[in-house]
């Protein structure tokens, strides 16, 4: 922390965060003033999951009654 910062100046702020758990976690950084101003920032570090990209209509035409249709659907992961 480099102390007070002059009105209208910016700090940047740089949160790394390292776990051998594959999980959800969640946390609050709070900024406060001299005035007694006050605002919590929410801080979110999430566990690697897919991301399943696919065409949300599938239109496979006309089926007859007790036929067999047969489509490729692809499907894309994005996530991790």
């Amino acid at each position: 922390m480099q102390g007070a910062i002059a009105a209208g100046l910016a700090m940047k702020v740089i949160v790394t965060f390292e776990t051998s758990l594959l999980e959800d976690f969640h946390d609050v950084m709070k900024i406060v003033s001299d005035n007694d101003f006050e605002i919590d920032i929410p801080l979110h570090a999430y566990a690697p999951s897919a991301q399943i990209i696919f065409e949300p209509f599938i239109n496979l035409g006309f089926i007859k009654m007790g036929k067999v249709k047969k489509e490729k659907i692809y499907f894309k992961n994005e996530g991790k």
